[in-house]
């Protein structure tokens, strides 16, 4: 396993202005500040050999094995019942939260190589 690699990252420049995000052309008299026009080359570490150094509360995130046993995730209402409840149950027992609320989930599949099959 790669302990590091090298990425390209778009940061958002902080020059006291709001990041702002047109979906249509803006009146050209407005001084735009788009997201992503800092670029950065950076290097990622594999964080798993350090993972019991880290702490929500002061890196903002931890890292934990999660041995769930839920499997069907075609099953949206199985994965909503069954595996919400592993992830909660696991949250509160690594964080000691008193309340964990699953507001997001994104299951990634690969699409057929057909784009007509394609949803």
């Amino acid at each position: 396993m790669m302990d590091r690699v090298q990425a390209t990252l778009n940061y958002s420049l902080d020059n006291g202005r709001p990041i702002d995000y047109y979906f249509y052309d803006p009146d050209p008299s407005l001084l735009l500040n788009p997201p992503g026009t800092d670029v950065h080359q950076v290097d990622i570490e594999n964080g798993w050999p350090r993972a019991a150094s880290f702490s929500a509360d002061r890196e903002g995130f931890e890292i934990r094995e999660f041995e769930g046993s839920f499997t069907d995730y075609e099953d949206e209402a199985a994965v909503k019942s069954a595996f919400y409840a592993q992830v909660i149950d696991f949250v509160r027992a690594n964080t000691g939260a008193k309340r964990v609320v699953v507001f997001d989930h994104t299951i990634r599949r690969r699409l057929p190589p057909d784009l007509n099959q394609q949803t």
